[in-house]
């Protein structure tokens, strides 16, 4: 059974600390100098980066405790923490997401609209032609508008504009008129055809100007806050303590930003005791970063050795599957269902979209009067919704008809099997999940799907950094450097640190591994 994050050395009844005071042996028992060093600080700004497992939310326990008299906002990254936090804070905390504080704001008006918009909704909206161009504009148009919402501007540009001209055969200006429409009527409550996004909301928050009123406001997972939502934080007059993970900064995707490297003046603390991790475990994620990020501090296991298992080693059940994508956990969810071996689903089943899966599969078997989701049922045929993903770059979409190509007429078989067969978590041999969902959890033994993309180059052998990369092809014009992308480093260091006791890595990670012994990384100055 998952646990949500280490709490460090610290879930019992707190202290309170008094500030200005400097006396740190009430303290000693339960928080690490480094923690101390966050919970008595005098800043109103403070910024703490805090490693895998580290203890930040009980270093923000002490903070609140440490302050008796003052009003606290804890903004949690989801409604999940949210819950949880709820029950550990003291009662001068009022433990909230952004989404609620806006949706009591400005989202309630929309409930009856609140929903995912989609380019091909854009077409209709906006009287676009129905065709891959048609496709294209719309896309562009409707990622300006996601742009402008993530943001901390104040208007619609062609700084939100990413497609190329020449592309779309529009320009950026024409781009922005009609994105302007589409948030007109996003932002219409009577138009019900344009749904609004929860972020939407939360843009208008921001826009209003309004801030919450509270002595301090701490912020956790600050590694990945959309500008608005930041902005919305830095223009409250309250102080700021902002606690993340840079290296797990994994929703760039979203427009997220690393929010601790955005404070100006802050005072700036690490945490870098992992109580989750074992040493050996602790010491691969090290080697990880210090190779692939500016990364200069040590990540330090406190729990215990643990191991990692050597290549090739037989999987020792049970184990929490960690995943890329979707389509790799399904596969690999039908080889554990084929022998015969209790599983079970990180959320339950139903949180990894198998309906939509059987839906691509209906269009594709001709059986469109049984699609159940109404925006696939809006298509031709298979081959219009697989032109139309292509063209917009619908990873999710893109996904599911790779599973449905992938297992052609046994689909429906597996997913009745995988709904019916699947067990609680704490019954199964076997947890299946992704990275993006694992954040935040741990379990004793992990595995490392083989999905993940790899940290050595398929073209030259070597490692994908960006100095050695560009080292390899230095004089030699035909030569293309191969370098990974950091958010792909970053959900390889989120799936490795899940793992208390045993992790297993892919077989590409071995590789690096060895490699890493060989080459002992040259530490290089860190930005904060």
């Amino acid at each position: 059974m998952p646990r949500s994050g280490s709490s460090g050395r610290g879930r019992n009844t707190m202290v309170a600390i008094p500030p200005p005071s400097t006396d740190r042996k009430p303290l000693a028992r339960r928080f690490t100098d480094e923690q101390i060093g966050a919970i008595q600080s005098q800043s109103s700004k403070i910024v703490v980066n805090a490693f895998a497992g580290t203890g930040k939310t009980s270093m923000l326990e002490g903070f609140a405790a440490a302050r008796p008299r003052a009003k606290l906002l804890y903004l949690a990254f989801n409604k999940a923490v949210q819950q949880e936090a709820a029950s550990r804070f003291p009662n001068n905390v009022t433990v909230r997401t952004t989404h609620s504080i806006a949706y009591g704001q400005e989202g309630h008006r929309y409930q009856s609209k609140l929903g995912t918009i989609r380019a091909l909704d854009v077409l209709d909206l906006l009287d676009l032609d129905d065709d891959p161009m048609g496709y294209l504009r719309a896309q562009s148009i409707l990622q300006a508008v996601h742009a402008f919402i993530a943001s901390a501007d104040h208007q619609i540009s062609t700084s939100h504009v990413e497609a190329d001209e020449k592309t779309i055969q529009m320009t950026k200006d024409d781009v922005v008129d009609l994105a302007q429409d589409l948030w007109a009527m996003v932002t219409d409550v009577d138009n019900h055809d344009a749904r609004m996004p929860h972020d939407g909301y939360v843009k208008l928050m921001h826009l209003s100007g309004r801030t919450p009123r509270f002595d301090w406001i701490m912020l956790d997972e600050a590694q990945d806050t959309n500008p608005a939502t930041l902005d919305i934080v830095l223009n409250s007059q309250s102080g700021k303590i902002l606690v993340g993970d840079r290296h797990q900064k994994i929703y760039g995707f979203r427009r997220a930003v690393n929010a601790m490297s955005k404070v100006a003046g802050a005072e700036i603390h690490a945490l870098t005791q992992s109580w989750r991790l074992g040493s050996v475990v602790a010491e691969a994620a090290t080697t990880l970063l210090h190779h692939f990020t500016s990364e200069k501090r040590y990540l330090l296991g406190m729990n215990g050795e643990g191991s990692i298992a050597p290549k090739g080693a037989s999987l020792e059940m049970p184990f929490t599957w960690i995943h890329r994508t979707n389509a790799k956990l399904f596969a690999n969810a039908v080889y554990v269902l084929l022998r015969d071996t209790t599983l079970a689903f990180l959320g339950g089943v139903e949180n990894y979209n198998f309906s939509d899966i059987m839906d691509v599969w209906r269009l594709r078997y001709g059986q469109k009067s049984e699609i159940q989701n109404p925006f696939l049922r809006r298509f031709r045929d298979y081959v219009q919704l697989r032109e139309y993903a292509e063209k917009v770059n619908d990873l999710e979409i893109l996904a599911r008809c790779q599973v449905v190509e992938d297992f052609k007429e046994m689909v429906p078989e597996f997913i009745a099997r995988l709904r019916a067969e699947a067990v609680p978590e704490t019954a199964a041999k076997v947890t299946f999940t992704t990275a993006h969902k694992s954040k935040g959890l741990e379990w004793d033994s992990v595995v490392l799907a083989e999905d993940f993309d790899n940290l050595m180059s398929e073209i030259n052998g070597l490692p994908r950094t960006r100095e050695i990369q560009y080292k390899w092809m230095q004089g030699k014009p035909e030569r293309v450097a191969d370098v990974i992308e950091t958010e792909e480093i970053n959900l390889i260091y989120v799936a490795m640190t899940r793992a208390k006791q045993t992790l297993y890595l892919a077989e590409d990670m071995h590789e690096f591994m060895q490699w890493a012994r060989l080459n002992p990384a040259q530490i290089r100055s860190q930005s904060a």
